[in-house]
């Protein structure tokens, strides 16, 4: 026992030498693992693009496919249906960002489609042409066409439920938005920094964000009666328009009765304290000639009496 201790305390050089190759070989080891390990990361997440009439995509499955940009120059972007029986069913994240030659843009061949990326048209200065969401599309991506500073007009007429954040941010030449009764929310900067004067927003929104139009100077914005569109603007500080009101109510008090007959004679003849709103007018003019009458007092006293009036 003596003498084999004494011999670990006369060699301890070779036997810190073993343990250092012990641990070389292990580094080689991990090192080599790691790097197979990257390869065969970057093999499996690698993506193969493909050219044809003037686009590259990519195929998301046997038969579909991923537009993935284009390699033209044309100023008519056409959103192609196919290629090679393999179908466009998404526009990738910043397909189009930046392309300042799209001036027209169509999806109306694309009848499969159903996504728009992220920044998929962002900073397409040049696009002019009205943009019409049609068919499959169900889904636009954040900033999807920020800046696009030329693009006047847009229409919803696909499946989209929300219109996301900064979607038509700084679009500083867009004037007339669409909306469908499938959109149910409208995200946060959405339509900040354009140029609407007006927007009919439907029934079926339940959700818009306090900075949806930011910046929108004298927006006035169009719904029904008691629905989201109206608590909106009332809390937000939005003129609104009524589309639907309640014919004989002039007093606005929600209710059709005999002081709305008396509001309207009263304003007639100039009795103080009995003018009209615009939204008074609107309703008062039971018979919808364009005019406030007596006709109208009278069409409600009837309507009251139970005679057969339409309105």
């Amino acid at each position: 026992m003596i003498k084999s201790g004494y011999r670990s305390f006369l060699y301890p050089d070779k036997r810190i030498g073993d343990i250092m190759k012990n641990i070389k070989r292990s580094i080689s080891v991990t090192l080599l693992v790691l790097l197979l390990l990257s390869i065969f990361s970057y093999t499996c997440s690698a993506v193969t693009y493909f050219e044809q009439d003037g686009f590259y995509y990519s195929q998301s499955s046997s038969t579909t496919a991923d537009l993935q940009g284009r390699s033209s120059e044309d100023a008519d972007l056409v959103i192609p249906k196919e290629f090679s029986e393999v179908y466009v069913t998404n526009i990738a994240d910043s397909a189009f960002e930046g392309d300042e030659n799209i001036e027209t843009l169509s999806f109306g061949k694309a009848i499969l489609l159903e996504r728009i990326g992220f920044y998929a048209f962002k900073g397409c200065i040049n696009l002019s042409s009205d943009v019409s969401f049609a068919g499959r599309i169900s889904t636009i991506g954040t900033s999807a066409f920020e800046n696009c500073t030329a693009l006047k007009t847009v229409v919803f007429n696909a499946y989209v439920k929300s219109i996301p954040d900064q979607c038509f941010y700084n679009c500083s030449s867009l004037e007339n938005v669409t909306l469908n009764d499938r959109i149910e929310s409208i995200e946060k900067f959405a339509f900040a920094n354009t140029k609407l004067k007006e927007i009919t927003i439907p029934k079926s929104v339940t959700s818009i964000n306090s900075t949806a139009f930011n910046g929108c100077d004298g927006l006035v914005i169009k719904g029904y009666r008691d629905s989201y569109a109206q608590q909106f603007a009332e809390d937000n500080g939005y003129d609104f328009y009524i589309l639907d009101p309640l014919l004989g109510d002039t007093t606005g008090d929600g209710n059709v009765d005999i002081m709305d007959a008396t509001y309207i004679q009263k304003y007639k003849i100039g009795a103080q304290g009995y003018d009209l709103t615009e939204y008074q007018r609107r309703c008062a003019d039971v018979n919808r000639d364009g005019n406030v009458t007596v006709r109208d007092a009278t069409l409600i006293q009837m309507k009251l009496a139970k005679y057969d009036v339409d309105f």
